[in-house]
């Protein structure tokens, strides 16, 4: 099994910020910590919070640290991250849909995510980061993936289990179009746009 973070950490952290254009403030720093340790714990997370509340720069600042103590630490896995806006596509191009004519199945964009990460051999930690608004008219259908069972149940009857490498992250601003049992089967994590001082952003 993977150790927990290295202890000069915080220094690859913050290299990770200034590489990004972005001021390492403790409190951003400390998220990306949060981040971390949450994703040993659960299988999915939300990282909720308003605009400028540091959730995107977190993942990716904890990436670009993370990846570089891999080169130089053979216990420690990279991050391999893939990101979409599951509102930007329907729901049937998200989880897959049937030709009614040639009675074909064609796969989905999430649903070929999840299998190919899952079946791949891990070697890495492999996340899926779903940018956009959290609704009951696309996220239900994961609600079988983000229990205990880790299985998204499709159309065609198909089972894809989540490999245990793979995370499922939500990057939301509130939860008030997600229901109690999406919400109850996922981490949350808060990024809070008023802990952003205005001196940071001068």
């Amino acid at each position: 099994s993977k150790k927990l973070l290295p202890s000069n950490v915080q220094e690859h952290l913050i290299k990770a910020f200034e590489s990004l254009n972005c001021q390492p403030l403790p409190v951003y720093v400390s998220k990306s910590y949060e981040l971390y340790e949450t994703t040993m714990l659960r299988h999915g997370l939300m990282l909720v919070g308003g605009p400028m509340g540091g959730k995107s720069v977190s993942w990716k600042a904890l990436q670009i640290a993370m990846n570089e103590i891999a080169k130089n630490d053979e216990n420690q896995m990279a991050i391999h991250i893939d990101s979409l806006n599951p509102k930007s596509i329907s729901i049937p191009e998200l989880y897959g849909l049937f030709d009614p004519v040639t009675s074909g199945w064609t796969d989905g964009v999430l649903s070929s995510k999840i299998r190919t990460f899952s079946m791949a051999d891990p070697t890495m930690f492999m996340w899926i980061i779903a940018d956009g608004p959290v609704d009951s008219l696309w996220i239900e259908s994961m609600n079988s993936l983000l229990d205990d069972n880790k299985v998204l149940c499709l159309s065609n009857n198909e089972r894809i289990s989540l490999g245990s490498h793979v995370k499922m992250m939500f990057e939301v601003d509130d939860l008030s179009q997600a229901s109690p049992a999406t919400v109850s089967r996922c981490a949350m994590i808060y990024f809070d746009p008023s802990a952003l001082d205005w001196t940071a952003i001068t």
